[in-house]
């Protein structure tokens, strides 16, 4: 995703295709959750580095972007769950790593060791 999408979608704030996760030194539980969420629905872009105030949403930037992108990275791919790339971004002075989920159709078993998710009018739910 280039920085002027993502921009746009900051304004326009969270929705079915796109969640933001401010992460600045670690992977909050709910990042496994909305991953499974856009695979069991259509897909959808999961940005770190990203906090929310009120209605508005802000680049705070990922202050450990290697531990954090390791530490998703290696709940994703064990036992062979996901296999997605992370994409680093930089905007301004913020690094932010995002990545996008491709849907799938088929109800994927949770990734994170609770419900499987889905994602519908902006938030994920357990199905």
């Amino acid at each position: 995703m280039k920085i002027a999408e993502l921009k746009k979608l900051l304004k326009a704030g969270e929705w079915n295709d796109i969640e933001f996760k401010e992460a600045r030194t670690a992977v909050p539980k709910s990042a496994f959750e909305t991953v499974s969420a856009f695979a069991n629905t259509h897909g959808g872009w999961l940005v770190f580095g990203v906090s929310q105030h009120g209605e508005e949403f802000k680049t705070t930037g990922v202050e450990m972007p290697d531990k954090v992108q390791g530490d998703f990275l290696s709940v994703l791919h064990a036992d062979a769950k996901v296999n997605h790339d992370v994409q680093v971004t930089e905007k301004r002075y913020d690094i932010l790593l995002q990545t996008y989920a491709p849907g799938s159709r088929s109800i994927w078993t949770a990734i994170f060791g609770g419900p499987s998710c889905a994602r519908a009018a902006g938030t994920t739910k357990p199905r």
